[in-house]
C-alpha cells in the first residue's frame, strides 16, 4: 500500500469506514505511528498536531 505524504515525515492512511486517519513515519528502523485523527476536525488543526511532534 502506498501512502501519501501528508505533512513533512508523515503519511496518512484513511479508514474510510469509521471516519479516521492514521498518520505515520517510515524509517529504517520500521514504521512509526503518531497519531490516530479523526477526519471530520478542522485539517489545520490535524497538521498542527504532526507538526508540533517533528
Amino acid at each position: 500500500m502506498a501512502a501519501r505524504e501528508y505533512v513533512p515525515g508523515y503519511r496518512r492512511v484513511m479508514l474510510v469506514p469509521f471516519g479516521y486517519m492514521v498518520a505515520f513515519a517510515v524509517d529504517d528502523e520500521g514504521v512509526d505511528v503518531a497519531a490516530l485523527l479523526h477526519t471530520r476536525r478542522d485539517p489545520q488543526t490535524n497538521r498542527a498536531v504532526l507538526e508540533r511532534r517533528s
